[in-house]
């Protein structure tokens, strides 16, 4: 009878354990972007950031699904001079994309290093789940990360140039935008 409590109360704890280890390591949602939010329209955003954007681009295209808002020169993931891209599904003109570039105009090698292995660092952290780096690029690597309600695509390349999109994502759905989507 010990025993079978033993184990009983073993497996429990281990439970518990797998449960509260994946509660931490997902980010509040209010943190993820600095306050943003998916779903958020551009006026709560502009609203928010208390400021007006760099650069509005809105367009009536029917190839283009999406609205941007960019502010340039911001600071995120601890670095200074990254462009930031909010990303509004046209139809509903609500939130459901970022992308941070960072610039590679002041980048020594080992800076871009320092900073490339923070941000990889941080973007594990913040998105656990399914990891695939993609080397099929010479010049580049692409690390796409699938979690249950997010795709997240870190990009790097040669010219010490670094990109991540982070989009909404439910599963079943497709995705809002391709790798080749990502500027370089």
């Amino acid at each position: 009878m010990k025993k079978f409590m033993l184990i009983i109360i073993s497996v429990i704890m281990l439970f518990s354990a797998c449960n509260s280890k994946s509660v931490q390591t997902q980010i509040d949602p209010a943190e993820e972007f600095d306050g943003i939010t998916f779903g958020m329209t551009k006026d709560e955003i502009i609203n928010f950031l208390g400021k007006e954007p760099d650069i509005i681009f809105e367009t009536d295209d029917d190839d283009r699904d999406y609205n941007d808002i960019w502010y340039m020169h911001e600071e995120h993931f601890n670095i200074s001079d990254v462009d930031v891209i909010y990303s509004l599904k046209r139809d509903a003109n609500v939130l459901c994309r970022v992308d941070y570039s960072f610039p590679n105009d002041e980048y020594t090698p080992n800076q871009f290093m320092n900073d490339y292995n923070a941000v990889k660092e941080e973007i594990l952290r913040r998105y656990p789940g399914e990891v695939q780096i993609d080397s099929q690029y010479s010049d580049r690597t692409i690390l796409n990360i699938s979690t249950e309600n997010r795709r997240v695509v870190f990009s790097a390349n040669d010219n010490l140039y670094m990109h991540i999109s982070i989009e909404e994502y439910r599963p079943g759905s497709d995705s809002t935008r391709s790798d080749s989507d990502i500027e370089e």
